[in-house]
């Protein structure tokens, strides 16, 4: 596929996206080393990018220690993400006994969707990568000593424990250890 079917590929998501209630954030899709990317609001304003290979094809490795193994979407109105992404990049979704909508994308489960907890509301919509470890407790204590913090207590869940960090600007992520998916 040439350059100029790649940028069309993107424009016609980002504004598919458009019409489905959704916005491109920012500015128009643009091109970087080895890829196209548009960054695109969901209907609540949550952010996220799409990225069209080129070179560059993205994340190889997923699941392994320093590897990103989940995203979370923490929304207003899972109905309406669900729907929106669904309808946008085909994802299926599983309903989960815990209030949360796993994301089944190509077969895979690689992240869920969940409403915003009585705390986040008033906060805007987003996205919150999971990036595996070997300790949670040892990642979020380096976090702190390089100028993070952590947002919260480490959390005991089914499959592992994970704690949301942000870095010294302020960007929200979670580490995670126990049991990924293949």
């Amino acid at each position: 596929m040439g350059p100029d079917m790649e940028a069309r590929l993107v424009s016609s998501y980002a504004a598919r996206a458009g019409q489905l209630g959704g916005a491109v954030a920012f500015r128009p899709p643009f091109d970087v080393p080895g890829a196209r990317v548009a960054a695109i609001a969901d209907p609540a304003g949550a952010i996220v990018s799409l990225w069209q290979p080129r070179s560059r094809i993205g994340a190889t490795l997923v699941n392994d220690v320093g590897a990103v193994c989940w995203n979370e979407l923490a929304t207003t109105d899972v109905e309406w993400a669900k729907s929106f992404f669904g309808e946008l990049l085909g994802w299926q979704y599983e309903a989960s006994d815990r209030g949360r909508t796993t994301i089944v994308n190509a077969g895979r489960r690689n992240g869920s969707i969940r409403a915003q907890t009585g705390q986040e509301r008033g906060t805007a919509p987003a996205w919150l990568p999971f990036f595996t470890v070997e300790s949670t407790a040892d990642a979020a204590r380096h976090a702190e000593q390089t100028g993070g913090h952590r947002l919260g207590p480490a959390t005991e869940i089914r499959n592992g424990r994970f704690a949301v960090i942000a870095d010294p600007q302020g960007a929200t992520f979670a580490v995670f250890d126990g049991q990924t998916d293949p």
